[in-house]
């Protein structure tokens, strides 16, 4: 006479915890966590012969973190300078790309895709004028989030300062106007 199965489990954990489950019902309701997982089913018949199946799969359900860091400018910032530093922070295991993109008030200036975990990028040569930038970083499963786009203004321009009054005389009166005039400087 044949022998039948006597016991099924299945674990999630690599044995840690075997639950018994009825033989030839499908189990529902399980939930994978986050990374690699290893799910595991066994029997065991009434001749004392156990065998098992198992399949690992990765989960990844999660949309990457990002936002600015140190070093990049405040958002709304006027410099006197021609180039713009960007760093961020990513939180992201399965990282598949980042995007950093810088636009003028008119197009897109530049578009630089990395898949080797960038940080950082360093946009220089820039004319002055005003610019906005954002950061893209994008996972193996396609979840992606950005960082919200900020606002810069560059003038490497130096203002041109002529003082009309008073005049290089002498005064008979110490309480003076000072009249002046200012061209050539877009940061205000």
């Amino acid at each position: 006479s044949g022998s039948s199965l006597q016991a099924c489990w299945y674990t999630l954990n690599n044995g840690q915890t075997n639950v018994t489950i009825a033989c030839g019902e499908n189990v529902t309701g399980l939930t994978a966590s986050q990374g690699s997982n290893t799910w595991k089913i066994s029997s065991t018949d009434t001749s004392g012969n156990i065998n098992s199946s198992s399949v690992t799969f990765f989960v990844d359900s999660v949309s990457p973190s990002i936002s600015y860091g140190s070093g990049t400018d405040v958002n709304g910032a006027n410099r006197s300078q021609n180039w713009i530093y960007v760093n961020v922070s990513v939180t992201e295991t399965n990282e598949a790309n980042i995007t950093f993109s810088l636009w003028n008030s008119t197009s897109l200036v530049n578009s630089s895709l990395y898949t080797n975990r960038q940080r950082t990028i360093n946009w220089t040569g820039l004319a002055d004028g005003s610019y906005t930038y954002s950061v893209a970083v994008r996972d193996t499963l396609s979840h992606i989030n950005s960082t919200g786009t900020y606002s810069i203004t560059l003038s490497t321009s130096v203002p041109v300062l002529t003082l009309y009054s008073p005049q290089n005389i002498t005064y008979g009166a110490s309480s003076l106007p000072m009249n002046y005039g200012v061209s050539g400087s877009s940061l205000q």
